[in-house]
């Protein structure tokens, strides 16, 4: 099994600890949340003691953010939210949430698993954090074709060949473009051989990790598209307000047919709703509006976020952004 870094280590005790005294949790209820045994979460809230993480309160970067993971899984309907403490700059927050991602994929790696990818800045932050893992007979599969890398967007090839060295997993590209010139190109390019193999492999998946964009020239499929600026100001006047690998949707959580995803080889949204363990990781008060209707559309069971973000998510959702 990977060892965790001391500071994840370290987060850990402190989450069991919270979930223990904070929130008055059963040692199996904890175990069950956390994907532990029983006895591994005993000895872990005893190491919590030993290691005088609880004392009077609880102490760690983590303590004060329990309130807005426990409302935004009961306001949302979440199994899990992760938030992490607030940060002063876009790359610390990449940087913060990628550290995150990275620790949740490892603790919640099983052998014979296999694992949906797709791209994004969020998600590529996390190969700095990502370790090796000895779980066995892991497989990767990437959830789109091939788009251009730019300054503020991965390729999403680079993205799953990263993982898939660090986990020593078999990988399933689908080598192709992500966007082709109409949807009559399309569908006999679904229809393929190579493409269909990686297909079937959606109808597998057991865990995926997605990142979630906003509408704008610049991120998501959009700066890969004859005419960007375009393709934005029609997305929004349909009400879009994020997109999950290229799949566009409004405040609302309903996907929308465009004329671009029509054309865009990717994941359809029916399979997307059948993954039972789809992690949601974005963050920045501008992604707010983004991640809301992307928690809507009823995909995302597993959020990981930074504080200022969820404050504001809760805030447009009607709920309270006011936890202290």
């Amino acid at each position: 099994m990977a060892r965790m870094d001391d500071n994840s280590e370290h987060n850990q005790l402190v989450n069991i600890a919270r979930l223990y005294y904070i929130r008055k949790m059963t040692h199996q209820r904890i175990a069950s949340k956390l994907g532990l045994s029983r006895v591994k979460a005993t000895r872990l809230l005893k190491e919590a003691v030993d290691k005088e993480i609880v004392q009077f309160k609880i102490q760690g970067p983590i303590g004060q953010t329990f309130e807005l993971e426990e409302h935004l899984e009961h306001k949302l309907g979440l199994s899990r939210a992760i938030v992490v403490p607030a940060v002063d700059s876009e790359a610390e927050i990449y940087n913060a949430l990628g550290a995150h991602g990275a620790d949740y994929l490892l603790k919640e790696l099983r052998g014979n698993m296999t694992i949906g990818l797709c791209w994004g800045r969020t998600l590529n932050a996390m190969m700095a954090h990502l370790k090796p893992s000895t779980k066995k007979h892991l497989n990767v599969v990437s959830f789109t074709g091939g788009l251009a890398a730019n300054s503020r967007q991965p390729n999403p090839y680079d993205i799953t060949s990263a993982v898939v060295e660090r986990l020593g997993a078999t990988p399933h590209y689908l080598v192709v473009p992500a966007i082709v010139e109409s949807a009559q190109v399309r569908d006999p390019v679904l229809q393929e051989p190579s493409a269909q193999k990686v297909i079937r492999w959606w109808n597998k998946i057991d865990m995926c990790m997605m990142s979630i964009g906003i509408i704008s020239k610049h991120t998501g499929a959009f700066y890969s598209l004859e005419d960007p600026a375009l393709q934005v100001k029609r997305t929004k006047q349909m009400g879009g307000v994020g997109d999950m690998v290229a799949r566009p949707f409004n405040i609302d959580g309903e996907f929308l047919r465009t004329e671009f995803s029509e054309r865009t080889i990717t994941i359809d949204t029916e399979r997307l709703r059948k993954i039972p363990h789809l992690i949601g990781i974005a963050g920045g008060r501008q992604k707010a509006r983004s991640i809301l209707g992307a928690l809507r559309t009823g995909v995302i069971n597993v959020l990981i976020t930074d504080e200022t973000c969820a404050r504001k998510i809760l805030e447009l959702a009607g709920g309270t952004g006011n936890c202290q």
